[in-house]
């Protein structure tokens, strides 16, 4: 997913937990760190621990 705003231009991965139509779920943002640091949270080649990425995937299973 992107998203534009006043000329600056922002990358993300949106998950969303299995739901009913209609029925509304918990959300929550996670942002990485600062730098060279990706949307997982890795700053290759030294951190690759994707550690956003699994909390996401936590929070996701547990219907956020």
């Amino acid at each position: 997913m992107r998203f534009d705003a006043d000329g600056t231009t922002t990358y993300a991965t949106v998950q969303v937990p299995a739901h009913r139509a209609g029925h509304r779920t918990a959300a929550a943002l996670l942002l990485p760190g600062s730098g060279p640091t990706d949307r997982d949270g890795n700053e290759p080649p030294g951190l690759t621990a994707s550690t956003p990425a699994l909390v996401a995937a936590t929070q996701r299973r547990d219907g956020v």
